[in-house]
């Protein structure tokens, strides 16, 4: 046993006498993890979370159709609304609806009077960390280089809508970009949590856009799931609006002329009388049916809005996520350590394997 030990306890011994290569990589280490705890920014992170109850899950959709049935309105069977998947949400996060309405959100600043939009704040108060900076002069070198030497001109995208067609500025482009890496979503497929993480170097700018992006997401979630819904109401209350004014209409038509007529007792003034009452009475059933599916449409457009239930509010964060000093120092000793333990392994590995070459 010991003796099938020995190269390990060789080796170690051998590690440890190379004071000098252990050293040099510590002080490479110490060095790299000074600059990085000067450089690196203190970041602090906001979390909340919520789910989405669907009207099937809710007992107030039991208590509406009661109510419905009251007023002797037919709900009928539950139709199919579009429910969004849960995977589907990061996309909704994603899209240019809902970082503009983010972007356009206010958020309050210490040390100022009014409030300001979330686009102003990003474009008057953040400054890339210093790190990202040292990174972009010295990897990214080549990269400027190239730009610099092969540099087009390009003009300046303007807003605006042709056809429905939407267009940014990239002054616009770069503050979403500059959004979606400051605010993360993922979701629990099993229980569908949705959790939200903002990044600020601000704790109270971290809370306020994490709050603003809970209910600017639940805004999308809602204008997608009751869209068709709302699109049946939308046209029901129109028309029923139409022959609510036309019913009216008829029936002042029908009262001037009784007026009128009070005293005529003709065949054709009687007639006449009828045909308007006939009119009106018309009139009134079709305004009577559009009056029960303008309120059968209003109560599943209530029923079918879902409701959400905030499991952890977005709260200011006390402390910065960047960690301690201590443990970035330790983080980057321990990795000194293991590449001085991977560069003597490999010196003695092709030490030995000249060694063998030259035996042969």
């Amino acid at each position: 046993m010991i003796q099938e030990l020995k190269p390990i306890f060789k080796f170690t011994k051998g590690f440890l006498r190379s004071r000098k290569l252990i050293f040099s990589f510590l002080f490479i280490a110490v060095i790299l993890a000074v600059f990085t705890i000067l450089l690196n920014e203190k970041e602090y992170v906001s979390n909340t979370s919520f789910i989405v109850q669907t009207g099937g899950e809710r007992s107030a959709g039991s208590g509406l159709k009661n109510i419905a049935d009251l007023i002797g309105v037919n709900l009928g069977s539950k139709k199919e609304t579009g429910d969004i998947p849960v995977y589907l949400y990061p996309k909704l996060v994603n899209s240019l609806s809902y970082n503009r309405k983010v972007l356009n959100s206010e958020i309050r600043v210490r040390n100022r009077d009014s409030l300001i939009s979330v686009k102003n704040y990003y474009k008057t108060n953040y400054k890339p960390p210093a790190l990202s900076k040292v990174k972009k002069y010295t990897i990214g070198l080549p990269g400027l280089i190239k730009r610099a030497i092969f540099k087009k001109k390009k003009e300046d995208i303007v807003l605006f809508d042709l056809d429905s067609i939407e267009y940014i500025s990239r002054e616009e482009a770069s503050l979403i970009d500059l959004l979606q890496k400051n605010v993360m979503l993922s979701t629990d497929k099993e229980d569908g949590t949705i959790y939200i993480t903002v990044r600020s170097k601000k704790p109270e700018i971290a809370a306020q856009i994490a709050r603003i992006a809970r209910e600017k997401l639940q805004e999308k979630i809602i204008e997608y799931r009751i869209a068709k819904v709302k699109e049946g109401f939308e046209f029901i209350d129109q028309e029923y609006q139409i022959k609510r004014k036309e019913y009216l209409e008829s029936q002042d038509v029908l009262a001037n002329y009784i007026d009128r007529n009070r005293f005529n007792n003709t065949e054709r003034s009687l007639l006449q009388r009828r045909q308007l009452e006939n009119k009106v009475s018309l009139r009134y059933a079709v305004y009577s049916e559009l009056e029960s599916q303008r309120i059968s449409a209003q109560i599943s457009l209530k029923e079918d809005t879902p409701v959400f239930a905030t499991l952890n509010p977005a709260f200011i964060p006390l402390e910065p996520e960047n960690g301690s000093a201590l443990f970035t120092l330790l983080k980057f000793v321990f990795t000194g350590f293991l590449v001085a333990l991977f560069v003597y392994s490999y010196r003695n590995y092709m030490y030995i394997l000249k060694k063998q070459w030259h035996e042969a």
